[in-house]
């Protein structure tokens, strides 16, 4: 269960902030900046994750 509660607050928090966002658009490009470089961390665990297991 704390997976799913990371995958919330790190990846889900920074999209939708940027989704929301209406008044400036350098702070939204921030926030999807942020978002996907945590997304990019996820991938990056699953792949070690993935990788440990085969062998």
């Amino acid at each position: 269960m704390e997976i799913f509660s990371f995958i919330y607050i790190y990846l889900n928090q920074y999209l939708f902030q940027a989704c929301g966002t209406k008044s400036n658009d350098k702070y939204r490009e921030i926030l999807l900046d942020n978002g996907t470089e945590e997304i990019s961390h996820v991938v990056m665990l699953a792949t070690l994750l993935y990788l440990a297991w085969l062998s």
